[in-house]
């Protein structure tokens, strides 16, 4: 094997395997034959056709399949750094080196899993083949975040603070790809475990504008007040998320270890994940939905139903 740890180690087992340097160092080459974009868009080629040993129980190779992964959870590339480091002598280089490599072995693990959980619970058919396969061999979010935090504070260490740790990140795509998958995998194990599927309901909510007939007063009272409601909570909960000065989620949850990703955009982050999930981006139809519910103020007969709707949320919004 060429590329990743055992993942189907049970949790307990994982983490002490995880703990020794010396196993995450692999002598045996893989050939790398890069491919198309997909996951997430980027001008760049992303994905890399790797070996991936598929476990059935510990300790034993079962099977050996070949399948494309984003490029930024390639551990080759990582053991690449360390090497070059050793050959050097650079101790701190080596150090830092490392820690990368762990943060982006868990981080691939931990988004994965997440990804896959999510999917399910909401249905999802449509995805990638190594997302697929958690199916066959299921992890523990929990204890995955858990280790994700443990990784990142080692990755804080060796980078003496967050300030250089992020902008040696962003020399390199794939470093900045690898902050944006596992920032993308905290927001959706927060919503799933803290917002009671905020995504799943966003979900739902592009399925109802689908579905609405746009010159249908009640269907756009309806539509409005989903627009409203949404708008709220994206205010409360997502538009800082990532925002360590102005205590966002991200902070609430994890103050120890958020400030690796307090330079990200959250909204961008997080309306990456609702297109992905063809769910329902606020921005995108903030215009269309206050243009269509001022519309119905305007036209609907003084008592009706649908313009007393559209009242009610109007009084809690600042949206006219």
């Amino acid at each position: 094997m060429g590329s990743f740890l055992d993942y189907s180690l049970p949790a307990r087992d994982r983490d002490d395997y995880y703990l020794d340097d010396d196993e995450l160092i692999d002598d045996v080459p893989v050939q790398i034959e890069e491919s198309s974009s997909v996951l997430p868009p980027q001008e760049a080629k992303n994905l890399v056709i790797k070996k991936i040993a598929n476990n059935q129980e510990k300790g034993k190779r079962v099977k050996i399949d070949t399948m494309p992964i984003p490029r930024a959870f390639d551990l080759e590339y990582y053991q690449d750094k360390i090497d070059k480091a050793n050959f050097n002598g650079d101790r701190i280089a080596a150090i830092r080196a490392v820690a990368i490599k762990k943060y982006a072995d868990i981080s691939y693990e931990f988004y994965r899993q997440v990804m896959f959980m999510f999917n399910k619970k909401n249905n999802i058919l449509s995805m990638p083949e190594y997302i697929q396969i958690c199916e066959k061999v299921p992890g523990n979010i929990e204890s995955l975040a858990e280790t994700m935090i443990q990784r990142e504070k080692e990755l804080l260490k060796a980078f003496n603070g967050s300030d250089k740790l992020n902008s040696t990140f962003k020399e390199r795509k794939h470093l900045t790809e690898l902050k944006q998958f596992s920032a993308q995998a905290w927001m959706m194990y927060i919503n799933l475990k803290y917002l009671k599927d905020f995504v799943g309901e966003l979900v739902k909510n592009q399925e109802s504008y689908n579905k609405a007939n746009k010159s249908n007063h009640s269907h756009i009272a309806n539509l409005y007040g989903l627009h409203v409601q949404t708008g709220y909570y994206i205010d409360a909960n997502i538009k800082n998320f990532f925002n360590a000065r102005e205590k966002g989620l991200m902070y609430r949850k994890c103050p120890n270890t958020c400030y690796i990703y307090s330079d990200l955009n959250s909204m961008n982050e997080f309306n990456f994940i609702l297109k992905e999930k063809n769910a329902y981006v606020y921005g995108e139809r903030h215009e269309e939905i206050v243009t269509s519910a001022r519309n119905v103020l305007n036209t609907a007969d003084e008592d009706s139903v649908e313009k007393s709707i559209i009242g009610f949320y109007n009084h809690y919004s600042q949206t006219f």
